[in-house]
Formats: structure tokens, C-alpha cells, sequence
């Protein structure tokens, strides 16, 4: 696998997995989805990532999806069925399928590195960047949050505001060059086209 400028990629795993949720509530707080998506991933020991679709505090759908780690892994998609139905099992969601497109989904966060007070960049402040480098976007604002168990047994749970964008591979470097001037550490790359999630790390940053 190729970089992108100052990326590389850190860790992948084969088979793009990507569950689309919609509420029956109709509306979910996003503190109750984190709190969810950690009891579920302490019930499963699967870690998952949510890319919930919201600019606010509360949400009607979102992406369960499969996010590589090097220190983690990527969990097998039979997994990662077992856990989403756990998820959908205790709480207000309904399955609503498998996304698959002809192209590629880019997940980024909009918050410089991972401390909770640093600089926290805006979704129309990513639309005027992209803006820069292509007229055209697709994609919506999101609440990044991800779950992983820990060897003690707790869960760790992270989440930040962010963007997930539809994009053709060859835009790639465009949101490369988005997540540098962004001052991000790592971005997720989901590819239909190549059946392959790949998540790319600063070449700077140590492994995560």
C-alpha cells in the first residue's frame, strides 16, 4: 500500500465492513450511544467504531464499522455481526444493512491530536479546506466514537467531532493533505473498490 503524503498506512485488515443503524427513538443522545457501544463492547470484547451522524447532541443513524489498530487489531466481520446485533438487541436501532459503493468512505476527526482541550477545527472550516483542493464533496458531519477493551477488562472509549466523507480513491491525497493541515494523527480509510480498511497514521506520530 502506497502513502499519502505524510501517511502511512499503520494498520489494515482485509473485508470492509460498515453497518448502517437507524433509531426508532427517533432521536438518541449521543452520551447514551457512547455508553451503549462501550456496554456492548464490554459484553462482546469486540472493538467497534461508531461514525455517528450528527452536528449535535443527539442522533437518528449512524455506521457501526471495523477501524484497525495496531495495538488492537481489526476484529473478523462474523464478530463484528455478533456485537452489532448485541448493540441493536439493547437499545432504540434497527439494522438497516450492509453500505456498499462504488468508492471510498474517509473517516477524519476534526481535533488536533487527542487531548480533550486542544484545538478543535469546525465542519465548515474542513468545507472551505476541501474547497481548496476539489469544488465538489459528499459526505456529513460526525461524532467519532471508538471502543476498545482494555487487558484489565475496562473499555476504552474515545470520541471526537468529525467528517466522513465519500470520496474516488484518486481524492485520497486531498484528504491527506486535509488531515496535515488539521493536525491529525491518524484518519480511516473504508475502500469497496479494494475490499480493504486501512487506517493511516502521521508518519511522525508514534503507533497507535
Amino acid at each position: 500500500m502506497s502513502t499519502l503524503g505524510h501517511y502511512h498506512p499503520a494498520a489494515f485488515a482485509d473485508g470492509v465492513w460498515a453497518q448502517r443503524l437507524l433509531s426508532t427513538a427517533p432521536y438518541v443522545p449521543v452520551d447514551q450511544i457512547a455508553d451503549a457501544l462501550d456496554a456492548t463492547v464490554g459484553r462482546t470484547g469486540v472493538p467497534l467504531t461508531a461514525y455517528v451522524h450528527t452536528t449535535g447532541r443527539v442522533a437518528g443513524q449512524m455506521v457501526l464499522v471495523r477501524d484497525p489498530s495496531v495495538t488492537h487489531g481489526a476484529p473478523d466481520k462474523d464478530d463484528c455481526e455478533l456485537a452489532a446485533f448485541d448493540f441493536v438487541r439493547n437499545g432504540p436501532w434497527r439494522n438497516d444493512g450492509q453500505i456498499a459503493r462504488a468508492a471510498v468512505l474517509v473517516a477524519m476527526g476534526l481535533r488536533e491530536g487527542y487531548a480533550p482541550d486542544n484545538r478543535q477545527r469546525t465542519f465548515a472550516e474542513f468545507l472551505t479546506e476541501h474547497e481548496r483542493h476539489r469544488p465538489v464533496w459528499a459526505g456529513h458531519p460526525a461524532v467519532l466514537i471508538s471502543a476498545r477493551p482494555q487487558p484489565d477488562g475496562e473499555v476504552q472509549v474515545y470520541r471526537e467531532a468529525g467528517v466522513c466523507s465519500f470520496a474516488d480513491p484518486d481524492d485520497l491525497p486531498v484528504h491527506a493533505a486535509i488531515a496535515d493541515a488539521f493536525g491529525q494523527h491518524r484518519f480511516v480509510v473504508h475502500n469497496w473498490l479494494t475490499g480493504r480498511v486501512t487506517a493511516y497514521r502521521h508518519q511522525r506520530e508514534a503507533t497507535r
